[in-house]
């Protein structure tokens, strides 16, 4: 089964707070997240290049998981470590609820490039980054996601504390193999798509849901 929707997050982190927010981050929040119903993975990433340091997104049985009760109930209360994450140190967060498209490849990479479009986003147009020349044993997978956002939606107490996220309006995500190839990849994205904000990430690690 292939979830329909995503939570697309990038942020940076404040510096010399690396072990308290790997702890939060491993031993805390990738659980929690995961243990409501319809979060079905996590996967997590540090840029190789790009403005923000920080790539997670979930994968959800559809947009409608992140407007579950259960959902919006973990998010008006957060726990103490989170607050404390929240307070200064999860810091220049975007966060967009999205309806997922996979577009091509059976498997994940080590390697990510996430072209983020910010303003808006011609759906014709990225789709068409991904022509189907590409090797398929190079670039393994490609989704392509658009921005699913209700009228208020937000992060709840978790945004009331670290201030407002900032928004995407689509993100094709490209997954490779080696990092050569998704930094020759960035070149011609930034090339095609001058307008989008491009980040080259690699994977640190990948959480499913319980059994």
């Amino acid at each position: 089964m292939t979830g329909t929707g995503t939570l697309a997050v990038w942020n940076n982190r404040l510096k010399q707070s690396e072990t308290n927010y790997e702890s939060w981050y491993q031993g805390e929040h990738l659980p929690e997240r995961l243990g409501i119903p319809g979060f079905m993975r996590g996967r997590r990433y540090q840029a190789v290049a790009g403005d923000l340091e920080f790539f997670t997104w979930y994968e959800v049985e559809s947009p409608a998981t992140l407007r579950s009760e259960a959902y919006k109930k973990c998010l008006a209360n957060p726990t103490p470590w989170t607050q404390e994450m929240m307070s200064g140190i999860f810091i220049d967060a975007s966060r967009t609820v999205c309806r997922r498209e996979v577009l091509s490849g059976e498997v994940f990479g080590a390697i990510a490039v996430a072209v983020r479009f910010i303003g808006s986003v011609d759906e014709a147009a990225a789709r068409s980054g991904v022509d189907g020349t590409e090797d398929p044993a190079v670039l393994v997978r490609a989704e392509l996601w658009m921005s699913d956002e209700a009228p208020g939606e937000g992060a709840m107490a978790e945004e009331a504390i670290r201030g407002p996220d900032a928004k995407i309006a689509g993100c094709l995500l490209l997954e490779f193999l080696r990092e050569a190839d998704a930094l020759a990849a960035a070149e011609r994205m930034w090339a095609k798509f001058s307008a989008a904000e491009i980040g080259v990430y690699r994977l640190l690690c990948e959480r499913g849901r319980p059994d």
